[in-house]
């Protein structure tokens, strides 16, 4: 199993409709293409900016089939043509993360 770690910086004003892309869009589509949803997360002290995902793919292999097929999913590209204000991220950063031997994921 590896695991994704994604980072977005939200647009001032945008994290409810980040989290209803999320929530009404991205998770299911990325069950429908083997992403595996392990946590969602916003720093503990809000910011408004700041919003933390991970998710696994079953190896890397794997990873590289479901991105392209989530990108073209009719519902991603859905939801991206009714952006009237644009993305409501600035930017993004993605690590993709192999455990250790001792980790408790293992």
């Amino acid at each position: 199993m590896i695991y994704e770690l994604r980072q977005y910086v939200i647009k001032p004003g945008r994290m409810a409709d980040c989290h209803r892309m999320f929530r009404e869009v991205i998770i299911p589509t990325f069950e429908a293409h083997g992403i595996r949803s392990i946590a969602y997360w916003e720093p503990a002290e809000p910011d408004g900016r700041t919003f933390i995902y991970m998710v696994a793919f079953e190896n890397a292999e794997a990873r590289a089939k479901a991105w392209p097929a989530f990108i073209s999913d009719p519902r991603w590209q859905g939801e991206k043509a009714s952006w009237t204000d644009g993305a409501p991220y600035e930017s993004t950063s993605a690590t993709v993360l192999a455990p250790t031997a001792y980790s408790a994921v293992i």
